[in-house]
This record gives structure tokens, sequence and C-alpha cells, in this order.
């Protein structure tokens, strides 16, 4: 028994038929398909079963520098520093004492005990506050107390003396398996040692430490609710924002796995009127989502930053996929066909779509794999490997639930259905009334479009991913207004083996020139500092000898005082000491020196990157002078840090979305290619997907938003999830000319059944991700808010652009689209 075009099952004898055309051949593998939904079904519920608790037990690669690309000229000194200095990860715990300079001694009390509390929490090396450099003396009126008090202003304590910051410096985490398979914390011989091969888009990463979420949540606890005495502080600093977008992601991946799966749930609920046919889809999207998980965990792959938003693309291609098929089965049903019938019928109609529709996903999801930067690489593989899974699962998972029992197996008519094909009618009068205006609109609105794409900045304010409310950027706001700066940047530079007192006045005069010539320009146009505190071993040994050197008669004499005040500075503050100086551990090995700068967090990307370009020039001039030579000429000095990793880090992302963008247009061209035959409807169908991401970056540009996470590969990932679409809508025009129709007719019939297809399928999915602006981080916002605004612009784009187009283009005699079997 097979299907002819009509759908009509044919009963004849298979002797008396003619030849099988290549139709019959895709009739006979969807029968069997259909024989074996149980087998199918079975098959699905324990793929299921295997791959849910692998999924439940992904975890996220926290690795910050991972997110570049390893021979980018920022990790490098990044390794350095922390391979040298054991990690250069800190947290402010910020508390306000009023009386924290009383002379009696009673704030700094109440700060020590705050201080031994949180030297307790696993994961914490060291913390640095006001009462350890030299003790209670430190509130004296001698010279000694008053020098100590201003080399740590705005960095133990606020300027006025009301606001102490416990300085905690984190333990290193347990190494990551870098992209080459080393640690990433080994420092590379030069900086081209540090590519890698990218012999393999996506590697295992190695088994990392939650100690760094542990530490962070019990310094907060413990800040919440400090020793008697104190009120409730706060803490802030690089990790925390790193941690708390993590945790945002991870929560947001929850969140869309509930309420956005109950919305889509609740539309199509409305939209069709069948809870078989709500189960169907969202049956289709769990089983690809545990499925991609699962492998990902088998594999020992970690999510990051980047790949947070995973589980938000195979929905959409998901829930797209299956309510075209739904809406295929529904037009059966109605025409009075059976059950399987009408599954053979719309299974015969949708399999090229489908298929070509998933070919076009994949061909924008792999063009993020040209990226130079390892999580976006594997981010493509990832949604790659999600998008074409969709397929199987509708194969195990459609038949043997569409065909279980005849309980609601027939979805029904939306409220309202009636008024959307009116809807539908009036476009496709507009388009065949008006096509040339149409066009002229749409041409103008894109002219607007690329003039934004002109004004797009990046966004290097790591506290802007994070709701303005929120408790984190709070404490950044005060950090900023109370202590001058939250961002924490480092130099490094050669040292000697042992420290000198000529040494420490070549560091006094870098710092000099660092407080005095880096600057950046304020709100009102004037010039201020750019570094709020600069601060090394070098100031406090000045701070903290009883005797000015330069008083002293002999070179070895001075060398000798500044040896017993590193040595005294080291027996208070081991941890701290070790942090800033680090000798040679081989004779003959490098020695290093480290300045740690403060500036402010809430700076635009320019300011930012000119305030880091500066520090670096000075450093290199300063270590070109004769005074440097015999230390500089064997390594040479590094800015590196958080606050250089995250200001670069989003234009790290970015560095090649437009090149992928291109590829991926490229790829989802020819793939066009493949399904329609036609250069002219393959160009055709670009438009109306590539034009909602351009007016969506533009309109950015022109509201002046930046680009965050969120939005830094919209581009490719949009156009890979837009386009399936145009395809089911291109693939159904094909149908009718080819069944004779003109071209106006065929519009007209494919925007009745089509374009309801793209409107439930949009509709459930836009509401669906809506949710995500509910997110307290703003890139996962931004991500929700933008696919939404191009999945619309793709509804419109197909429903007004591509008929218009098809309207006023020569189009000639059909081409015969690609069949999707073997002949």
């Amino acid at each position: 028994m097979e299907a002819d075009d009509s759908g009509r099952m044919d009963h004849r004898p298979a002797a008396r038929q003619a030849a099988p055309a290549p139709a019959s051949r895709a009739a006979r593998c969807i029968e069997r398909l259909l024989d074996a939904r149980w087998w199918l079904l079975g098959i699905g519920v324990l793929l299921a079963a295997i791959s849910y608790p692998s999924a439940r037990r992904i975890e996220f690669n926290r690795s910050i520098e991972n997110m570049f690309a390893t021979n980018d000229p920022v990790v490098p000194p990044y390794r350095l520093l922390k391979e040298t200095f054991g990690g250069n990860e800190i947290v402010l715990c910020v508390v306000r004492i009023p009386d924290l300079l009383a002379p009696d001694g009673s704030g700094l009390k109440r700060l020590a005990e705050l201080g031994d509390k949180l030297r307790a929490v696993p994961g914490i090396r060291d913390v640095l506050t006001l009462d350890r450099p030299i003790g209670p003396a430190i509130v004296g009126s001698d010279g000694l107390a008053t020098r100590l008090r201003e080399v740590f202003a705005g960095y133990t304590h606020s300027t006025d003396g009301r606001m102490a910051a416990a300085v905690c410096l984190l333990e290193p985490e347990e190494p990551v398996g870098s992209r080459d398979g080393e640690s990433p914390v080994a420092r590379p011989s030069s900086p081209s040692s540090a590519a890698d091969d990218r012999s393999s888009p996506l590697r295992p990463i190695a088994r990392q430490s939650p100690s760094r979420v542990e530490t962070i949540a019990r310094l907060r606890a413990i800040m919440e609710d400090p020793p008697a005495g104190l009120e409730p502080g706060m803490i802030a600093g690089e990790p925390v924002m790193v941690v708390e977008g993590f945790r945002s992601l991870e929560s947001d991946g929850r969140l869309l796995a509930t309420w956005s799966t109950l919305l889509v749930g609740l539309v199509i609920v409305v939209c069709f009127r069948s809870f078989r046919w709500v189960a169907i889809p969202l049956a289709v999207v769990q089983l690809s989502l545990w499925l991609t998980y699962g492998l990902l965990v088998w594999g020992g792959f970690r999510m990051t930053l980047v790949s947070g938003m995973l589980s938000a693309i195979v929905t959409v291609v998901g829930i797209a996929t299956a309510v075209h098929v739904l809406v295929a089965f529904r037009e059966g049903r109605h025409a009075g066909q059976s059950t399987r019938v009408a599954l053979a019928e719309a299974a015969r109609k949708m399999a090229a779509p489908v298929i070509w529709s998933l070919v076009t996903d994949a061909a924008g999801f792999g063009s993020l794999l040209i990226s130079a930067v390892g999580p976006v690489r594997d981010f493509g593989l990832m949604t790659l490997c999600g998008s074409l899974l969709v397929l199987p699962c509708l194969v195990l998972l459609v038949p043997g639930l569409a065909m279980a029992g005849r309980w609601d197996s027939t979805p029904r008519e939306a409220y309202g259905e009636r008024g959307l094909g009116a809807v539908l009618d009036g476009t496709s009068w507009l388009v065949e009334r008006y096509p040339w205006r149409v066009l002229a609109v749409i041409a103008l609105l894109a002219a607007v479009s690329i003039a934004g794409l002109r004004r797009l900045e990046v966004e290097t304010d790591f506290t802007r991913n994070f709701r303005a409310g929120s408790e984190l950027v709070r404490s950044y706001e005060t950090i900023e207004s109370e202590f001058g700066g939250a961002g924490v940047l480092d130099v490094i530079l050669p040292a000697p083996s042992q420290l000198t007192w000529a040494y420490v006045q070549q560091v006094a005069r870098l710092e000099d020139r660092l407080r005095a010539e880096v600057q950046v320009i304020d709100d009102r146009g004037q010039a201020r500092p750019g570094l709020t505190k600069v601060l090394s071993a070098a100031d406090a040994l000045r701070a903290a000898m009883p005797v000015d050197p330069d008083k002293l008669p002999f070179a070895a004499a001075r060398n000798l005082a500044v040896g017993a005040a590193w040595q005294t500075m080291k027996a208070r503050m081991p941890a701290f000491a070790a942090t800033l100086y680090a000798p040679a551990a081989d004779p003959g090995g490098p020695s290093w020196f480290r300045i740690m700068l403060r500036a402010r967090e809430r700076q635009s990307a320019a300011e930012k990157t000119r305030l880091i370009d500066h520090v670096q020039r000075i450093v290199d001039e300063e270590l070109g002078t004769a005074a440097w030579q015999p230390l500089s000429s064997r390594q040479n000095a590094a800015v590196t840090g958080y606050y250089v990793l995250l200001t670069k880090l989003i234009a790290s992302t970015v560095r090649d979305q437009w090149l992928s963008f291109g590829l991926a247009t490229l790829g989802v061209f020819l793939s066009l290619l493949g399904a329609l035959r036609g250069v002219r409807l393959s160009l055709i169908a670009l438009a109306p997907n590539a034009l909602p991401i351009v007016a969506v970056l533009g309109g950015l540009g022109w509201l002046g938003l930046k680009l965050n996470l969120g939005a830094a590969m919209i581009a490719a990932v949009s156009m890979g999830l837009s386009v399936d679409s145009s395809i089911h809508y291109l693939m159904a025009f094909q149908r009718r000319r080819q069944a004779g129709l003109a071209i106006g007719a065929a519009l007209r019939a494919t925007q009745q059944d089509v374009g309801r297809a793209v409107v439930f399928s949009t509709l459930a999915l836009v509401v669906g991700f809506l949710v995500l602006c509910r997110s307290e981080f703003m890139p996962t916002v931004y991500f929700g808010l933008l696919v939404s605004l191009a999945m619309l612009g793709g509804l419109l784009g197909n429903l007004v652009l591509l008929p218009a187009l098809l309207r006023v283009a020569p189009l000639g005699k059909p081409i015969v689209a690609a069949r999707t079997t073997a002949h």
C-alpha cells in the first residue's frame, strides 16, 4: 500500500503498478516507519531514560581565560600572573565601621574578628585588613601609623576612615585542562607557543572544583551575618561577578526549562486545542535536549558563558519543526483522512522542508566553528549537534504519540483562526496589489538599520550584565564611590633575586608616573586620575621602614634595611607578601614583582582600552631606561588581570562574528540551493532572514544599547534559526507551481497553510522566550528579547517581504525541488 501525490492510499496489487517513482520510495519508507512506531517510541523512551541522569550532571567551566583564543596576546601574561603569584583573584568584603580608626582600637578589634572569620573560609589564602600591617598601633598619630594608613587608604579602608574592606586573596582553583591539553596556569615560553592547533573544535575539559562557588557563598553568608557589633556588609570583585553570571545562567536554564515550556505549551493549547499535540512538540524538544546534554557529559564537556543558551536554540528548532508537521497533519485530518493517512501525508509533504531546514540550521550554527575563541567554536558544535538531533527525535516520538489511541488525536482550529486567515489574505492582497511600494518601505528600513550598525559599541562594564537594582551592582556602586574603583589590574615587572633599595626606588618612580599621567575624561569633560589606587611592596616597604635608607651611608646598608623590612612584612602577612614579590625558584631563573592597580569599573570600552594602553606604554618607557636594562632585557613587563580580560572579553567573542555571519549566509545559501535547485529563489530566500538580523542590531545601535554576551553571536545564530520558515514557504510554493497554479494563486495558498504554521510557531516561541526577560543576568535578557524580535522580524519577512519578492522577480518556469531520498 502506497501513497500517491495527492495523499490517497493506492490499494492496487503491486504487480499491476508501474515502476515505482521516487515519491513511492519515500512513501514506502514512511509506511515502514509508521509500522514500526511502537519500536521507535520504545527506543525514544529508552534513550530518554539513559540520557536524562547524565543531562542533569551538566556543569559549567568558569575559567575566564578559556573565553579567549590561546594565542590571544592577553592570555600569556594572565597565565604568567597565575603561575607566578599563585592566582590573582581578590574579593573585597566591605563593612561600615564608623569608629574604625578610634584611638582605643575598638573598631579595629571588631574588624579583626571579621577578618578571622573570613580567613577560616575554605578557599581563602589570606585576608588583608587594616589591622594586619602593623596591628593596633596603626590608629596612632605617629609617622609610621600615618604613612601606613595613607598607603592602604582606598584599599583596606575608605579615605574617610568609616568603611573597611577585608581584601580576601582566593586560593587558585584546581587546574582546568586547556584546549591544548595543558593546564591553563602553565606559562608558555612565548606567546606563539601558547597557540593551540585547533585540530578539534570541541575538546574535553578536565574536572574543575566547584570550591570557588562555595567560597564566595560562605563569604557572602558571613557578610550578611557579621560578628556582633558590625552591620551587614557586602562583597564585590571580578570573581564574584563571574560566579554570579554563571549562577544566573544555570538559573536561567531552569527558568527556560519550566516557565517557558509551560507558556509554549499554553500557546499551543490555545492554537490547536489538543493536549496530545502539546505533549508531542515538547517531548521532541525535551528528548533532543537530554540527548544533547547527555552527549556533552559523556564526552567530558562543560558549558561556558557563551553556550548557556544552548537549550534555547534547541527549543526554537524543535518547536518550529514540530509545529509545521502538526499543521500539515491537521489539514489531513480536517480533510477527512484517518490518523495514519494524515500522518503519512504530512510526513511526505514535510520531509524535504524539515530535512533542508535542519541542514540550513547546521550551516548557520556551523559557521561559528571558524572562530578563534574556543568556547564560541564549542557553542557552534553544540548547537549544530542539538539541532540535528531534532530529526531523529521527531522520527522516534511522533508516529507513536500521534497514533496512540483515539482520544484527542485531532488538532482543532484556534479561537479566532478565521481572523488570522483574513489577515493572511490581507497581506496577500497587499503584496499582490502594491509589491513595489512594500519593497520600497522595506528598503528604507534596511538603509536605516545599516546606518545603525555603525553606531554599535561593545559593553565592557561587566556590572552592566546585572540588573541595576541587584545586590551586586549596589555593592559595586558603593565601592566605586567610597574606595574610588572596583576594577583590579596588575603590572608584572622583572625583578632582582633579592630586593634592593635601588630597585624599590625604580618601582616608586614608575608608580609615580602611573598615578600622575594615567588620566581619563569624566562626564564633565575634565581629566581625572585613571588609576584610583597604585599599590606594591615598594609602597609598604617605604612606609614601614623606620629609617630613610637614603640617609644610610652605604648601598649595602640600604639593601640590608630593605631586606629586614621585607622579612618583617613576610612574617606578618606571608600570603599577601607572596602575591607581591616572587623571587626566582631556580638559580638564574626570572624573578617577578607585582604592582596592583585599581580603576573604575563603570567606564566605556574606549576609556578602559585607553587606560590599559596608557599603563602599558608608561611601563614600556620606564623599562627602556638604562637602570632597568639588566632586568628588562631578560623578560618583558606585562599589564594583565581580570580587569584586562573582562575589558577584552566581549571584543574577543565578537571579533569573528561578522565573518561567521558571512559564512552562515554562504552556508545557508548553498543549503537553499540544494533544496530549491534555483539560484534566484535561493537569493530571494536570504533577504527575509538577513534583514531582521540587520534591523535588530541596527536598532541596538540607534538606541545606544551596547553589545554584551547575549547579543554577541545573535547574527550567525539568528541566520540559522530564521531560515526554516522560508524553506517551508518556498517548497510549498514550488509544489503549487509544479501543480500548475499561477504565481498569485500559489502565493495565496501558501500564505494560508505555511503562514499559519509560521505564525503559530513564532507566537509560541516568542511567548516562551520573553520569560528570559525576567532574568537577573542581562545577557540572558538581551538574548531572549533579541531572538524574539528576530523571530518576529522573520515572521514579517516571510509573510510580506518574501511573497513581494516572489511577486516581482522573473521566476520563469517552476524548478523541480530536490528529492530527499536516493534514486
